[in-house]
């Protein structure tokens, strides 16, 4: 694999690695999602139907379990936040892309125009320069808002774990 030529293609690969990091979460809490559900939805149609009667106890523990496990981890909501959070940094992504592109594309023109050390050529250098400064403050833009949602999902997550509204109905207050 070759190195990045510039920052900004560097902050592209890694943005790139990012979103296949967060793609690998969602594909396991995806996965995990399923499984709690087949084996809660499993377990209750197979006591409801007395299906295993000798094991409706471990059947009913099964989906306990996984409810349980569901709702600590909460992977279910953790794994909504992360594809909703995957979906918006690749489309900002491929907006940054577009535009970047688009705005590139005649500065190309005039680089290729104009030869080295005449105004206009340092005038469309200057240019490009800019505009990849821009780009990269977009690019970091972004990444800190897709970082800033899953931040505040983790936290949302943390609360959820919280105990104190348990501990304020059971003192009768409310």
């Amino acid at each position: 694999m070759s190195e990045p030529a510039s920052l900004l293609e560097k902050e592209i690969a890694e943005l790139n690695d990012r979103l296949l990091a967060l793609e690998k979460k969602g594909r396991i809490r995806r996965m995990l999602a399923y499984a709690f559900k087949l084996v809660a939805g499993g377990s209750c149609l197979a006591i409801a139907s007395n299906f295993f009667p000798t094991a409706n106890q471990l059947l009913g523990a099964a989906a306990l379990v996984c409810v349980f496990l569901d709702g600590v981890f909460a992977n279910y909501a953790r794994l909504v936040g992360e594809v909703q959070a995957g979906y918006a940094a690749r489309a900002q992504r491929d907006k940054i892309a577009r535009d970047y592109n688009r705005a590139l594309t005649p500065i190309l023109g005039r680089l290729r125009k104009f030869y080295a050390g005449t105004p206009e050529r340092e005038a469309a250098e200057a240019e490009k320069a800019d505009l990849q400064t821009k780009t990269h403050v977009g690019l970091q833009e972004s990444v800190a808002q897709v970082e800033k949602a899953l931040a505040d999902l983790d936290l949302k997550a943390l609360n959820s774990l919280s105990l104190e509204a348990e501990r304020t109905a059971t003192r009768g207050e409310g």
